[in-house]
């Protein structure tokens, strides 16, 4: 770290102090001395980045308030980075005895440079553990241990690098294999990361930081992962990469390891693509009215002052379909497009699909095992954690599934699609049961039309709150600014409405083999009518005695029963044979929730009132029954020994979707 000091003019002339961190020093002077800045004051070094950052922020601070007064010199900055690093070493060991691990020796170093200590050819420990020195005998040179650099040749390799970052968020062992994917045998240059860092091109962070906030008592150390915005999960640890206290995330261990002590590159992209050949969609599918008018309404939100916008599709909608035309309004004006969705077998399935219906647009898919992560391309197909490695790179980022584990409730997963999306660019939310805090933030009871004025778009707002706050009966709006509802099928079929029934003590009847009519006798209509059933149990133990209770009680159908779950290793073969009809009743847990679709299907499950099975995930269990044009009834029930709210909850969003759907038939809609 070092502060470079600067002229103020004005009545008083007063010298001002900036603070920067490198790792390549010769880099900065040679880039200063080109800027013609003033004197640089060297304070010291550490191995561990946070402490550094956490350094340069406090004593930016305690200058802004005045500390040294109108004169800052070497002594006072190296008296302030003194007394910061105790102060965080105290507050570490705190930390530490708070966690339990107070025999561990948690202490940060920072080394200070001795005040005689000459600017000129002062060598500094850089990330790959060369020594950067500057060449007094060549102006505009800088001497590294792997070779000399001259001012046009640094911007030259620091733009070869830029390239490699522009869009990216990657931990620095990240950058070094992305490097040797795409320059292979050539030296990576921290030198060059270095310029881009005093260009503005690329941000340089630590990948946990460390930030004291004030207690009753005391200050209170907190680290922070800035990947993935992790506050609670945090490891306090002695690294065996910087031999002091250090810290690692293991919320997203499973990227790579955050630590104080390693770098966390960012770079935007603001890259445009140019398509020649117009139209780029290429599908040959037609919309009924009510899905054209969502795609439209889609389409038109790119265009408009909006940064965020859902579409709640009830399930068996075409939700994919109706993304088509917004992705190509995205990518003819020159932007990238990321579609970020739960589940790696989603990402599969939907990369044949647009690569079909836009075959002239480079189309990546990403997930954990892919070979085409460290590629570039205008449309990208990721499950949801990939979406951490991007940053300001897309204008439009697509998230599918919104209420579906693990985006459900993951503020991780949120600050990722935030950080990915362009300073400019929108999100679009996709969802069959949107989550109530994503329902109260787009969906908007009382809008404001578009001529509205600012007094009464104000007016609008107040009354959404007012009535979330004395929950308001209101009707639910087919469209605003921010959402659009399709509450119908493309077949335009009501939604099939699930039924509750009470069975009391079938757990102990389950378990003794005694008949339980309210099960055995739907489950025999269904099937004499040639109908397939999903029979949703919630707990993977409850399966194989479900299977077996059956299979007693059917014994016509024995040979056909299975069932499935997250452990199961053959659950793919079995979906398989259910799909060809040759399983008639498959018992699950939630893992078929969603993302399976069986024509002529039932849906029963069997204890609807275990805490499993929330609003959301009946009314996605309730999406399985219907989808068919040719089959747009069924049978769904919900058998519980108790009341609860959540299937009455879901009953009522599939009754309110229903009438939202019979008045805009009517024409009614507002």
């Amino acid at each position: 770290m070092y502060g470079k000091e600067t002229e103020q003019t004005g009545q008083t002339a007063q010298r001002g102090i900036h603070l920067y961190i490198t790792s390549c020093f010769s880099v900065d002077q040679l880039f200063w001395r080109e800027q013609g800045a003033g004197r640089l004051i060297v304070l010291g070094s550490s191995p561990s980045l946070a402490l550094v950052f956490a350094l340069k922020e406090r004593m930016e601070m305690r200058l802004a308030e005045g500390r040294g007064g109108n004169r800052v010199d070497s002594r006072i900055l190296h008296r302030l980075a003194e007394e910061q690093t105790m102060l965080y070493n105290k507050s570490v060991q705190q930390l530490a005895r708070e966690k339990d691990m107070g025999k561990l020796p948690f202490a940060f170093t920072f080394n200070p440079w001795s005040l005689s200590d000459d600017i000129h050819g002062l060598g500094v420990a850089d990330q790959a553990g060369g020594i950067a020195q500057t060449d007094d005998s060549d102006e505009g040179m800088v001497k590294l241990e792997d070779g000399h650099y001259s001012f046009r040749e640094l911007e030259q390799e620091a733009g070869r690098m830029h390239e490699l970052l522009m869009g990216r968020s990657l931990l620095w062992e990240e950058v070094e294999f992305l490097h040797q994917q795409k320059r292979a045998g050539e030296h990576l240059s921290e030198a060059a990361v270095q310029w881009l860092v005093l260009k503005g091109a690329v941000l340089r962070l630590p990948g946990v930081s460390l930030t004291l906030r004030k207690g009753l008592l005391s200050r209170k150390l907190v680290p922070v992962c800035l990947r993935c915005g992790e506050m609670e999960q945090i490891k306090l640890t002695v690294c065996h990469s910087c031999r002091q206290a250090c810290a690692y995330c293991t919320a997203c261990l499973q990227m790579g390891r955050a630590k104080c002590c390693t770098p966390l590159l960012c770079s935007a992209d603001h890259s445009l693509s140019v398509h020649h050949r117009q139209p780029l969609l290429q599908w040959t599918g037609q919309y009924s009215p009510a899905q054209a008018e969502v795609a439209s309404r889609a389409r038109g939100f790119v265009n408009g002052d909006e940064t965020a916008f859902l579409i709640w599709a009830v399930c068996g909608a075409g939700k994919t379909e109706l993304i088509f035309p917004v992705v190509e309004e995205v990518l003819s004006q020159g932007g990238k497009v990321c579609i970020a969705t739960p589940r790696k077998d989603v990402v599969l399935e939907l990369a044949p699909r647009l690569t079909r219906v836009f075959p002239d647009v480079t189309t990546l898919t990403i997930h954990g095992s892919s070979t085409e992560k460290w590629e570039q391309g205008e449309l990208v197909i990721a499950t949801t954690h990939q979406v951490m490695r991007f940053y300001r790179r897309f204008a439009l980022v697509i998230v599918d599934e919104v209420d579906a584990f693990p985006f459900h409730n993951n503020h991780s997963l949120y600050r990722a699609v935030d950080r990915a999306v362009s300073e400019q660019g929108k999100i679009l939310y996709l969802s069959a049961t949107p989550p109530k805090y994503l329902r109260d933030k787009l969906v908007r009871p009382h809008h404001a039309p578009p001529s509205a004025t600012a007094g009464q778009n104000r007016l609008c707002r107040l009354w959404c709150r007012i009535s979330r706050l004395f929950k308001i009966k209101q009707e639910l709006p087919h469209a605003s600014a921010t959402h659009v509802i399709l509450p119908s099928r493309y077949h335009g079929h009501p939604l099939p409405v699930p039924k509750t029934v009470i069975v009391q003590g079938w757990k102990n009847k389950l378990k003794s083999n005694q008949p339980l009519p309210q099960v055995i006798q739907p489950l025999e209509d269904s099937l004499e009518q040639e109908r397939q059933v999903f029979f949703f149990v919630p707990r993977i133990g409850d399966v194989d005695t479900v299977i077996a209770y059956l299979r007693y009680h059917l014994p016509r159908y024995a040979e056909r029963i299975e069932g499935v779950h997250a452990a199961d290793q053959g659950r793919e073969e079995k979906v398989l044979r259910f799909r060809q009809r040759e399983i008639v009743l498959l018992v699950t847990t939630t893992i078929l929730e969603r993302g399976v679709t069986i024509p002529r299907s039932d849906c029963i499950v069997l204890g609807a009132d275990a805490g499993i099975f929330d609003e959301a995930s009946l009314v996605q269990i309730a999406g399985r029954v219907g989808r068919s044009a040719n089959s747009p009834g069924g049978t769904i029930l919900f058998l519980m020994e108790h009341r609860v709210q959540a299937p009455y909850q879901a009953i009522a969003q599939i009754k309110q979707m229903n009438q939202l759907a019979s008045r805009i038939q009517r024409g009614v809609a507002e």
